[in-house]
């Protein structure tokens, strides 16, 4: 097998994820107002997901659609340990969008171009309710992270488990 064809991704999202509304804020220069930054256990978790399963992480996060947001992201990454993990983002179907409008379509497409072995999706939106596609998200790949709470260690033993299945 190639090594796309035994490659594992993880499609991260960020708000509700790895922060929480008590997160603390930073200033965001191209949006000119603060965002909730990165919370350092939520990111620990996100870890234990990598070091156990050896994925790739994709940036599906309206994140990646700012400068600085996406540098941030990546520089938790490497403080973290994880930042050679970091495989990139989904395209950008709609740039003016900061919602999770064609998120589903975003990573259909990174899908069939890299086509991996697994892949799980983490986010807090109802990516099932909002924009349903059946070949992306199915139970099976889809983990909704609660937003209140974050991911937890119930999502990562979830996400672990079915990342490492054969």
């Amino acid at each position: 097998k190639t090594d796309r064809e035994t490659m594992k991704i993880l499609f991260v999202d960020c708000d509700g994820v790895v922060n929480l509304d008590s997160t603390p804020l930073r200033h965001v220069p191209e949006l000119n107002r603060y965002c909730c930054g990165i919370d350092k256990n939520l990111l620990q978790l996100l870890k234990v997901i990598v070091e156990k399963t050896d994925c790739r992480i994709v940036l599906t996060s309206t994140w990646r659609k700012k400068p600085s947001m996406l540098e941030y992201f990546k520089k938790n990454l490497e403080e973290a340990g994880i930042l050679d993990h970091f495989e990139g983002c989904t395209l950008d179907f709609y740039p003016n969008n900061l919602s999770v409008k064609g998120r589903t379509d975003e990573i259909d497409q990174y899908l069939i171009k890299s086509s991996p072995e697994k892949y799980a999706i983490i986010d807090d939106a109802n990516l099932h309710d909002i924009y349903y596609r059946a070949n992306v998200l199915t139970m099976n790949n889809f983990f909704r992270i609660n937003e209140k709470t974050g991911i937890t260690a119930e999502d990562v033993e979830k996400i672990v488990a079915h990342l490492s299945c054969t």
